[in-house]
């Protein structure tokens, strides 16, 4: 690698999960770790951005829900691996993606997000549900029950399987005339 790549300042995202059992002082206290370690690695925060509580598409930890929240970022290759290692550690963290948003950014053109500004408060909740383009009725909390209570898709597919081999069976069974039994539904 050239010293030019080393020196070449990139914006980075870093989508975060925690626990949903922190109290806010402890959330507060997980960012500003993260955000310490950014500036100390030489990197500089543009915005924490909080998305609130919400539900996982499937359990992480034996958790069904998780405090998110994104922490965007100017730094080096160095910043994303101290940051990613320090994340590992952590046990509140349940899940970390970072992404790289734009290649040679120049920092002293970003608006930075002061050493001093609070973080905004992480653990607030979603008022209104997202929402796809062209959806009135949006998804409540009537209809994720309704999708909740729906059976698995592979659970369906095993009935199935269960239910054709039992017909299967019964259909291959002849009587004692040597026609076969036909099942009767009932």
């Amino acid at each position: 690698m050239s010293t030019a790549q080393q020196t070449q300042w990139r914006e980075y995202g870093t989508l975060v999960v925690l626990r949903p059992d922190l109290t806010e002082e402890s959330a507060q206290e997980i960012v500003g770790k993260l955000r310490k370690l950014v500036v100390q690695e030489g990197g500089k925060v543009l915005r924490i951005n909080p998305l609130g509580k919400r539900s996982l598409a499937f359990p992480i930890a034996k958790q069904e829900k998780g405090v998110f929240f994104e922490l965007g970022f100017l730094g080096r290759g160095r910043v994303v691996a101290e940051l990613e290692r320090n994340m590992r550690i952590l046990e509140v963290v349940l899940r970390y993606q970072t992404l790289r948003r734009a290649d040679e950014v120049d920092p002293d053109a970003a608006t930075l997000m002061g050493d001093d500004e609070p973080a905004p408060t992480l653990l607030a909740t979603m008022k209104e549900p997202v929402r796809a383009a062209g959806d009135e009725e949006g998804f409540g909390p009537e209809e994720e029950e309704e999708w909740r209570s729906f059976p698995d898709e592979r659970v369906e597919r095993e009935r199935h399987k269960k239910t054709a081999a039992v017909a299967a069976a019964s259909a291959a069974v002849p009587s004692a005339a040597g026609e076969p039994v036909v099942a009767s539904k009932g």
